[in-house]
Formats: C-alpha cells, sequence, structure tokens
C-alpha cells in the first residue's frame, strides 16, 4: 500500500473542515498521514486541529499569518518520508479514489524522475451541489516545454507528487513565489519531469464568497483584477520564468534553456517579440490561451 503525506494549510476554516477531513479519512488503498500548518486562524480552527490530532488523525503546528503560498512551502520544507505528496485547500472535500487514481497514473515514473499529476475539480457549492460555469473548467493540455511555462490551469488542490519533486522544489529559495502550486509544477517542467493532465474529476471544489482563490469568480471582478495587473504590469509569469531559470538554468537540458531565454528576452526589441509571439513552443491545446499569450507579449505585460 502506497504512502501518502497530504500537506493542508488551514486559515479560519472550521466550517468545512470536518468534511474536508472524513474526506481525507475515506481514501481507498493508500496509508494516509495529515500534516497541517494553520496559518494564524481566529475561529475555532485551531481547537478542531487540536482534537484530531488528540485523537490521532493528523498532526499539526501553529504559524505566523503568511498567506497559502509560503504557507505550503513552510509545509513541504516539514513534511516526513513518503512515497508521494498532495497539496490539500480546507475547503474541497475529495472523492475516494482521488489519491489511488493519481498514483496510478505516476507509478511507473516514481522512482527515474519528478512526478506530478494535476486533475480537474468538479464545481460544486457550498453544500457540494454541482454548479456550472460559464467557461466551465477545461484542462488545458501543455505538452512541451515552451507551453508549460505559460499555462496556469494546473489547480494546485488536485497535485498529487513524488519525493524526488518534494526535494527539487526544498532545495530551491526563489526570490519571487508566485504561488506554491505554481512554483512546484515548473521546477517540474524545468526538470524533465513527467507532468500528467487528467480530466477526470478527483475532488469537489467548493466555490463560495470565502474563498481564497477560486474559479467562479464574478465577472466585473474578474475584469477589474485584469485593468488592475495591466496598469501595475507587475509580469508574475515572467518573474516565475525568471526564477526559474535562476534556480534551474545550469542543470537544464540546452534546447530548454534555449526556450527560456528566448521568452525572458521578449521586451528587447520588436524582433525579439516576434520571434516569441510566432514560436510554436510557446502555444497549448487552447485557442483563446494562445491569443491571450500573444496579446500579453505584444503588449509587454506578460
Amino acid at each position: 500500500m502506497f504512502t501518502v503525506q497530504v500537506l493542508l494549510s488551514t486559515y479560519n476554516g472550521m466550517k468545512y473542515l470536518d468534511e474536508l477531513v472524513e474526506s481525507l479519512l475515506a481514501q481507498q488503498d493508500v496509508s494516509l498521514r495529515i500534516l497541517v500548518r494553520d496559518d494564524g486562524s481566529t475561529d475555532g480552527t485551531q481547537a478542531m486541529l487540536e482534537q484530531y490530532q488528540e485523537k490521532g488523525i493528523l498532526e499539526w503546528f501553529q504559524g505566523e499569518n503568511v498567506k497559502p503560498a509560503q504557507s505550503f512551502r513552510e509545509l513541504m520544507k516539514k513534511a516526513g518520508d513518503a512515497e508521494y505528496y498532495a497539496f490539500c485547500d480546507q475547503d474541497d472535500y475529495w472523492l475516494p479514489q482521488k489519491l489511488i487514481t493519481a498514483i496510478g497514473r505516476l507509478k511507473e515514473h516514481v522512482e527515474e524522475m519528478p512526478c506530478l499529476y494535476c486533475g480537474k475539480p468538479q464545481l460544486v457549492n457550498e453544500r457540494l451541489e454541482p454548479i456550472e460555469s460559464k467557461r466551465g473548467h477545461q484542462v488545458i493540455h501543455a505538452n512541451q516545454f515552451g507551453a508549460r511555462l505559460i499555462v496556469r490551469n494546473a489547480i494546485g488542490c488536485t497535485f498529487v507528487f513524488n519525493r524526488r519533486l518534494l526535494d527539487e522544489v526544498n532545495r530551491t529559495e526563489p526570490h519571487f513565489l508566485e504561488m506554491h502550486d505554481i512554483w512546484t509544477y515548473e521546477v517540474c517542467n524545468a526538470l524533465g519531469g513527467f507532468i500528467c493532465y487528467d480530466d477526470s474529476v478527483p475532488i469537489l471544489y467548493r466555490q463560495h464568497s470565502d474563498n481564497t482563490i477560486g474559479t467562479n469568480i464574478q465577472w466585473e471582478k474578474r475584469w477589474k483584477d485584469r485593468v488592475r495587473r495591466f496598469k501595475e504590469k507587475n509580469h508574475d509569469k515572467l518573474k516565475t520564468t525568471q526564477e526559474i531559470y535562476r534556480c534551474f538554468g545550469d542543470v537544464m537540458d540546452p534546447e530548454k534553456r534555449q526556450v527560456i531565454e528566448t521568452l525572458m528576452n521578449y521586451q528587447n526589441g520588436c524582433r525579439n517579440r516576434m520571434r516569441v509571439m510566432t514560436s510554436r513552443c510557446f502555444l497549448t491545446d487552447s485557442k483563446r490561451m494562445n491569443r491571450n499569450f500573444r496579446f500579453a507579449i505584444l503588449l509587454g505585460i506578460f
């Protein structure tokens, strides 16, 4: 039986914590360990975690409020020995075969390279009833290195990964961290790891007003965020790409290094910009995403 350590960051999450833990304990055909970092909750979350720990269900520790990315980074550094690891959000509900499904896709590669599984969640409301988003949730397949620098459609709460990838992530100290799941994904990509995209539904992805990050965001809020990002030109994807190059450029194969250098250099003149816009290295299977990427390069806001 495979051993999996679940990494869970909580923050004022008592409302849905019982349901989540119930779904974790119902996972089939795996030996489960749960490690929780509380990110400075002010409700009854900490008391609930202490009760679970007294029952031997999980282990938890208290941290300062550093937000999800850094909270999960600390969890990864404190993770114990296991064959696989999985990120977990406090308000989701896992289907019983989530972990064993992921392991079935990864186990052939587990010893030879970094491995990462990404699944497709089912959007649900607060009562776990399926809901439909206007755009839905499509898994964007990016099957080449350059395209994986662009894609941001891998949902962290579906991630299952092996010890090799955990170790590679833990040996880096990025100066810029967009999100913990994005960094984990890009590290696996940089090292030529195995990334599995799965169109099955391993979790129920609860959407509600308290989501820290969610998919079913109101139209007005989504466009206000796009306008803000345009004004600030914060270049999050470019910064992440630069950090990947800084941390792993010396161990990447020459072809990948050339692709990433081409992307990082896009702002240095029209010729470099056109080279990126017309390159097939950065194409995904989503016409919308490809179009948005080219606009971002053209406007200098990638």
